[in-house]
């Protein structure tokens, strides 16, 4: 599509500090996503945040801040004007931004936050990546940022994953 082309092309332009996961994750994931039962788990996410390695969906992060949650990764693939608005909520955290280049993002994120490419190695946009010279990850496309979250963590940790939030 038209708006991911163009995502891609202002991605691969104004991304100044990308970083990579050198070492596998060596805690339990915790992956937030937005639904009705991530309410019911806040008191005991804020108790034992330390413990885990806590990746937040986009469209968490502003209950996630709001209660205290400061996750250690927020990941969006979505190509969207509103998912793009989610990220400035990042602006005054120390929280990496991974995310495929097809992705909404301010150029203000792109610029000052820590971002972890992701690359889905298909199409225009995964071309254009590799051809950058800018390292990135690998990511499944799927069909919610959730799965692409999922399958990352499961590649990328030697722990258990869990959930909440996934029940919309």
């Amino acid at each position: 599509e038209k708006k991911w082309l163009l995502n891609c092309a202002h991605f691969l332009q104004c991304i100044k500090n990308p970083v990579i996961l050198e070492n596998k994750i060596n805690r339990p994931v915790l992956i937030i996503s937005s639904g009705p039962s991530f309410q019911d788990a806040i008191k005991v996410i804020k108790e034992n945040q330390k413990k885990f390695f806590i990746i937040c969906l986009s469209s968490a992060l502003l209950p996630c801040l709001e209660n205290k949650i400061i996750p250690d990764l927020c990941m969006s693939s979505d190509g969207g004007f509103w998912a793009g608005q989610h990220l400035k909520k990042l602006s005054k955290y120390n929280v990496v931004l991974a995310l495929p280049s097809e992705a909404l993002c301010p150029k203000t994120m792109l610029e000052k936050a820590r971002i972890l490419p992701l690359v889905y190695e298909d199409g225009i946009s995964a071309e254009l990546s590799q051809a950058s010279g800018i390292k990135y990850m690998k990511a499944v496309r799927n069909g919610t940022v959730s799965g692409t979250a999922l399958i990352w963590a499961i590649q990328n940790s030697t722990k258990d994953i869990y959930l909440t939030g996934l029940d919309m």
